[in-house]
């Protein structure tokens, strides 16, 4: 993960501070699987420009905000 992209996740935490979240990270053959769950209640949200980002930096994210789940992978260096 670069400085850019950790810089994007970090702000998607920060962005959903008020709510109870649980992330997993999983590696597999110089790969790594990110994946961040989110509860109903509380205050903060992923707004449209961070999905934006979120979307731009990592090609292939999934953001599913109905499900509030969010999920990409990247290469482990």
């Amino acid at each position: 993960m670069d400085d850019t992209q950790r810089a994007v996740v970090d702000a998607a935490c920060a962005s959903l501070a008020h709510r109870r979240t649980v992330a997993i990270v999983q590696r597999a053959a110089g790969r790594a699987h990110f994946s961040l769950h989110w509860s109903r209640g509380g205050r903060g949200r992923l707004g449209p420009e961070l999905q934006a980002l979120l979307r731009i930096v990592f090609p292939g994210a999934r953001v599913h905000l109905g499900a509030r789940r969010l999920e990409f992978e990247f290469d482990v260096v």
